[in-house]
């Protein structure tokens, strides 16, 4: 007997169930939340971040720039299907 998704064992032959629908994102209030926060986040490190700048760390693991910081924002975005923040070039 083989194990379905679902952990139910089914006979051979047997179709197994079909897989629980996953929720659209809008309609899950908290996935929704949590999109809405992390999208705030970015926002504010890519307005924060150019503050706190210091020189670049020696060695293989320099510190963001404000560039990249910016462009992991305007990418959560789209990603998101929200509009970018920083105009496009």
């Amino acid at each position: 007997m083989a194990k379905s998704k679902g952990g139910r064992a089914t006979d051979p032959g047997e179709t197994p169930p079909p897989p629980d629908p996953v929720p659209e994102l809008a309609v899950n209030p908290v996935v929704a939340a949590a999109q809405q926060a992390v999208v705030a986040l970015f926002d504010t490190l890519a307005d924060e971040w150019p503050k706190t700048l210091k020189p670049p760390a020696e060695g293989p693991m320099p510190h963001f720039t404000d560039e990249m910081v910016k462009l992991m924002r305007d990418q959560l975005r789209r990603a998101l299907g929200l509009e970018p923040v920083t105009p496009q070039k």
